[in-house]
């Protein structure tokens, strides 16, 4: 990672300079140079800010609602075509057939969306302990 090799170039930068292997305005133009740098990493790398961690709760909360959305039309639709299969076709044993198959694909759609589900609160949770550890530190 980059700010470990600055981390170590700054090191070696202090001890040149203590050992008076290194000019001191060329120590301080160089050090001034990687410090900055690694400060400005540092930044980029720090944790999200409230307002976007509100924004991945929202964006979350956003998914969730749409994956229930999409299920409850699908099984809407997969209902409808149980109920039009039955209505055409008065063979019971096609009907029992017909109902299995669309209690498959239920089942199909339902456990995809409690996959989905499970992994957007592995992320809520994730946001709720950064702000948690936020929180610890001020």
């Amino acid at each position: 990672m980059r700010l470990e090799q600055i981390e170590k170039v700054l090191d070696k930068l202090y001890e040149d300079n203590a050992l008076g292997a290194i000019e001191q305005d060329r120590y301080e133009q160089m050090s001034q140079k990687y410090s900055e740098e690694y400060y400005t990493l540092k930044t980029e790398l720090e944790e999200p800010t409230e307002q976007e961690i509100r924004q991945m709760r929202e964006e979350i909360e956003e998914a969730k609602k749409e994956k229930r959305r999409a299920y409850h039309r699908n099984y809407a639709r997969l209902s409808q075509r149980r109920d039009e299969r039955q209505d055409h076709n008065p063979d019971k044993g096609m009907e029992n057939r017909v109902c299995q198959t669309d209690r498959r694909e239920e089942n199909k759609w339902y456990l995809a969306l409690k996959e989905e589900m499970k992994e957007a609160e592995k992320i809520r949770k994730s946001v709720y302990s950064i702000l948690r550890q936020e929180q610890r530190e001020r």
